[in-house]
């Protein structure tokens, strides 16, 4: 089958790396993936050669303009198409427009992986993406990561969807099997961009401290960069943990395994937490915004395949709890819990997830419904503009202003 995928840019990031997985398990069984991105992106290189990979610059947003999109499609990268799949909510509608104008009609699917995907908007912008999944799209067509992912999105746009699919994170498992382990007692690892929705970063902080005071020799390891950051490294100066706390900077994906062969206990969310799994490190399983450094337990005891979602009404544990627990596992207990790690891991195998992927597929057709002219250029005049005058102005906020 031939592919179409459809995502901003590929930067570090969770539903990066999984772009970049599902295009290499496809391309290594003959299917074809074609790749529209806007621009180049830290995980390009990470890509089978096999993917055709389009890169338009500010012509993506171009893209978003019926007449411009409908003269587009008609070009060679966009034909033959069985497949066009899209990771988040902008690029749901650019798949929609170019949707509506290939001739030959292929599976419209699209992915939820954000639990506040079509809420991250303004309240003006909300109304755009209800009308655009409500009215327009199959529902059927939306492909869910998590049961949580579903119900969140549910909310978001005040609507119940009955005919929706799950289909869990893909990762690759092979990779992992024959990682030689050396845990260190009281080692905790995190590995993830540093961002406002991954506060447990943050929270972990102090928690470091109140071991500490404890007497619990724990030292915490933070792979990764982003917008907290800054915050961090000021916690840690101010609780003096700069021996017990330490910033490790960015890690190439390719690196993961080989910072968890010695980590005793894993904190974190998102793929990042099933890879950890894989490498038979117990892990915490962090909440999505968390502002009380609670967790709903060890990652292997969930079902539903939460990945820090929050769930209403989930039981809650203190974070600390559940550290101090962990080290008071004898070795035989340890070695239990690392297989377990690992076993509810291999749910997530690729191979898997990615033939029930193939499944949805090669079945019906799912269609969408015509979607008016009128409609898309109200979405590009008031949404689409202000994201191109953003960043055009980008180079200049430093001296006009943010």
């Amino acid at each position: 089958m031939n592919f179409l995928f459809i995502y901003p840019k590929l930067q570090t990031g969770g539903v990066e790396t999984l772009i970049v997985r599902m295009s290499n398990w496809l391309v290594k069984r003959n299917h074809q993936v074609r790749l529209l991105i806007q621009d180049e992106g830290d995980l390009d290189h990470l890509l089978d050669e096999k993917v055709v990979i389009k890169k338009i610059g500010l012509k993506y947003y171009l893209l978003y303009l019926p007449f411009i999109c409908k003269r587009v499609v008609k070009k060679p990268f966009y034909k033959s198409i069985d497949v066009i799949y899209s990771f988040e909510g902008t690029t749901v509608w650019l798949s929609s427009i170019l949707y509506k104008y290939m001739t030959t009609k292929p599976v419209f699917l699209s992915g939820v992986y954000q639990p506040n995907e079509y809420d991250s908007y303004t309240k003006f912008e909300n109304k755009y993406y209800r009308r655009l999944i409500v009215s327009y799209l199959d529902e059927r067509s939306l492909v869910f990561m998590n049961n949580a992912n579903l119900i969140s999105v549910e909310q978001n746009l005040n609507w119940k969807f009955k005919k929706t699919k799950i289909l869990p994170i893909p990762v690759e498992v092979e990779r992992f099997r024959d990682i030689k382990r050396d845990p260190i007692k009281f080692k905790i690892v995190s590995i993830g961009r540093l961002v406002d929705f991954k506060s447990y970063n943050l929270l972990m902080v102090d928690i470091v401290r109140q071991l500490i005071e404890e007497g619990i020799p724990v030292s915490y390891h933070i792979y990764g960069y982003g917008s907290l950051e800054n915050q961090i490294r000021e916690r840690i100066s101010l609780l003096d943990l700069n021996k017990h706390v330490f910033l490790e900077g960015k890690l190439p994906y390719s690196k993961m395994s080989e910072v968890l062969t010695d980590a005793y206990v894993f904190i974190g969310m998102g793929t990042s937490i099933i890879e950890a799994s894989l490498c038979k490190v117990p892990s915490i399983l962090a909440i999505f915004c968390d502002e009380n450094s609670e967790t709903y337990g060890l990652f292997h005891e969930q079902r539903g395949y939460n990945l820090g979602e929050k769930v209403k009404g989930e039981k809650k544990y203190k974070i600390i709890d559940i550290l101090r627990e962990s080290f008071k596992w004898s070795k035989h207990e340890y070695e239990t819990q690392s297989m377990e790690a690992f076993n509810y891991g291999l749910e997530f195998s690729i191979d898997n997830v990615m033939s029930k992927f193939l499944s949805f597929c090669s079945g019906e057709k799912l269609k969408q419904k015509p979607i008016s002219n009128r409609f898309l250029y109200n979405y590009f005049i008031r949404i689409v503009l202000k994201k191109i005058s953003r960043r055009l102005m980008k180079p200049y906020k430093y001296v006009f202003g943010k």
